[in-house]
């Protein structure tokens, strides 16, 4: 989704940047770091825990910016 600059911010959207997010950490935690070829292999098993931790910190600062 590309935003204009004419596109507004409004409430629903940091509610649904903050939804999508925690949706996305639990998709990721439960597809991507769990799945046995990432678990078994510990090069992709850091990259997975670091953008996992990336998402969780995504979604805490949109907590804190969020008006």
């Amino acid at each position: 989704m590309n935003a204009s600059p004419s596109d507004e911010i409004n409430d629903g959207h940091w509610t649904e940047a903050q939804h999508v997010t925690h949706m996305m950490v639990g998709m990721f935690d439960d597809y991507v770091c769990n799945h046995p070829a990432v678990r078994q292999t510990p090069e992709l098993a850091a990259r997975a825990d670091a953008i996992l931790e990336a998402l969780g910190d995504l979604y805490q600062a949109v907590g804190r910016v969020r008006p």
